[in-house]
């Protein structure tokens, strides 16, 4: 009894049982973290993910944004194209979590970016910057969004933090009730073409 007593004690002064998994702190950081707009998302970031029921496993991320011109082209009497912009993530789960950082593979990894975001276009709302960088996929494009994402600058980091709208299973993430959050990410490399 008393070596399990020592040994736990060793462990609680060197850390190892109160160590805050990178989940929770990441949490803590966008709740201490400022308000961002798009404008200061200045391109594609690669970064870590870690979610609610793998606290301390990394995923390698990415986020970015992509601006097309959409509308019909009514020619110059009745102009009704303009340009819209959609922040997109994408994760890497069978990838090394240091994938995304690899700026010699970036410019292939922006065009499957690009066309992930075309593909998927109608299901992301476009980014609102009240009260801060933040947007909603709706995968069953039904109307009714199924997450919300919000992005904070914490220091040199943008952290997002990603919650449930609805009750149900969230493929790779599991199911979660609303209101939960999904994963924490946060985002730390400028990537370069």
């Amino acid at each position: 009894m008393r070596l399990l007593l020592a040994v736990a004690a060793a462990l609680v002064c060197s850390g190892v049982a109160q160590a805050t998994p990178a989940f929770t702190q990441l949490q803590a950081w966008y709740r201490q973290g400022q308000p961002i707009t798009l404008n200061e998302l200045d391109g594609f970031y690669s970064g870590r993910c870690f979610s609610a029921g793998q606290p301390d496993h990394a995923l390698s991320a990415m986020i970015g944004f992509y601006t097309r011109t959409v509308g019909e082209n009514q020619g110059p009497a009745f102009p009704s194209q303009h340009p819209e912009t959609k922040v997109f993530t994408v994760e890497a789960w069978t990838k090394p979590a240091d994938y995304f950082d690899n700026d010699a593979l970036f410019p292939q990894l922006k065009k499957e970016f690009i066309n992930e975001a075309k593909n998927h276009w109608r299901k992301m709302s476009s980014p609102s910057n009240s009260p801060t960088l933040s947007w909603t996929n709706d995968w069953e494009v039904n109307g009714r969004p199924d997450e919300k994402h919000s992005v904070v600058r914490y220091n040199e980091y943008f952290i997002e933090t990603w919650s449930a709208l609805l009750g149900q299973d969230y493929g790779d993430w599991g199911f979660h009730k609303a209101g939960d959050t999904l994963a924490m990410c946060y985002y730390f490399k400028l990537l370069q073409d």
